[in-house]
């Protein structure tokens, strides 16, 4: 079945329009060499306390821990690519991801961060079915890239994407999930 969009939108791989990079963690984990500082280190469990706006964490890192993770700024958009996979928030606080994230960076013009956040949103139980099978189910770069994602021309970029849903694109979600 082909998609079929709404007139002006496109259809590019995740990978085509923004920079996903993966968080990484200190070891061996509770070594106060890296663990026990001042920087906020972000776990899967506090996206689920936080909700859209992560405002605080129970960790945190020292200097010596944050150069071995992925310290990002206030404002980025992360996702869960393990555990509550396809999980997504906005930083409210500066600090480090662990491995179990990606951050969306270096955004093409054609894709906004409010409207990728609502794409996620909508489309979480797609993002956990690509994980492959195992012991804990788990993402990987690879796999996010290759997602399509609908982009909307800029004139409807302007408005608000709250209410984005599979019934917003006449397709199968699948067709966006179709991985190589």
């Amino acid at each position: 079945m082909q998609m079929t969009l709404p007139k002006g939108w496109d259809v590019q791989e995740l990978g085509e329009v923004t920079k996903i990079r993966r968080g990484a963690s200190p070891r061996p984990m509770g070594n106060p060499k890296y663990f026990g500082g001042n920087i906020p280190w972000i776990r899967i469990s506090d996206i689920h306390r936080n909700g859209k706006f992560l405002k605080r964490t129970d960790d945190h890192v020292t200097e010596e821990g944050a150069k071995k993770s992925v310290y990002l700024k206030s404002g980025s958009l992360i996702m869960a690519m393990a555990a509550s996979i396809g999980t997504p928030c906005f930083l409210a606080v500066d600090g480090c991801i662990h491995d179990g994230f990606v951050v969306f960076e270096d955004l093409s013009p054609k894709l906004d961060k409010e409207f990728l956040y609502y794409f996620i949103v909508a489309f979480k139980n797609q993002f956990t079915n690509l994980a492959p099978e195992g012991t804990q189910k788990n993402l990987n770069t690879g796999i996010i890239k290759s997602v399509k994602i609908p982009l909307p021309p800029l004139s409807t970029r302007l408005l608000r994407y709250k209410n984005i849903n599979t019934a917003a694109i006449s397709c199968r979600p699948q067709e966006f999930f179709q991985t190589v």
